[in-house]
């Protein structure tokens, strides 16, 4: 039980070294609607066009 707490906190601590502490704190805390935004904003957005600026009038 030690041993894997051990390798979580190691691998925490490599996640923010890598990617920093905002993403590692952003991804423990869950997602909420405005991750969900930002995971798919682009693809949202895109549709979006899409649907309004090439769909024949």
């Amino acid at each position: 039980m030690q041993k894997t707490e051990q390798q979580a906190a190691e691998q925490r601590q490599h996640d923010i070294d890598l990617y920093g502490s905002a993403y590692v704190r952003k991804r423990e805390n869950g997602s909420g609607f405005g991750s969900f935004l930002e995971d798919y904003g682009l693809g949202i957005a895109i549709v979006v066009f899409l649907v309004f600026f090439l769909m024949p009038i």
